[in-house]
């Protein structure tokens, strides 16, 4: 089935959706945190493992590996190993996407390796 934008947005409909509209009424603030978001992922020198603590709603639009498909994901965080440890999640970036809950289970997982935040300059 087509869908066609006809300018009036979807309302939320699952739990972290309903989450994330909540928090975005603020459009001021929400369009500050975007941009702190967007200058925390693009200065290389920025240490992931911030993103761990932060409590802050963060969306993000990535391109699913493999695929020509991209996703919206949120609950940015990198991996981490005890001392002495390892974990095939370790300097992983993690992300979560979709919705989660009730009979659905929690939301799906992704694993991007630290790079995804580089840029790449592209013709199109």
């Amino acid at each position: 089935m087509a869908t066609y934008h006809t300018g009036q947005l979807p309302a939320p409909q699952g739990p972290v959706a309903l989450a994330f509209a909540a928090a975005a009424a603020d459009t001021a603030a929400h369009r500050n945190q975007a941009s702190n978001f967007y200058a925390f992922l693009n200065d290389p020198a920025s240490d992931l493992r911030d993103l761990n603590g932060d409590t802050s709603q963060f969306t993000a639009l990535v391109s699913a590996p493999d695929t020509s498909k991209v996703k919206v994901v949120y609950g940015l965080g990198i991996g981490t190993a005890t001392i002495g440890q390892t974990s095939p999640v370790a300097n992983k970036l993690l992300a979560l996407f979709g919705e989660g809950g009730g009979v659905l289970g929690p939301a799906q997982a992704l694993m991007f390796k630290k790079t995804l935040r580089d840029k790449v300059t592209v013709k199109n």
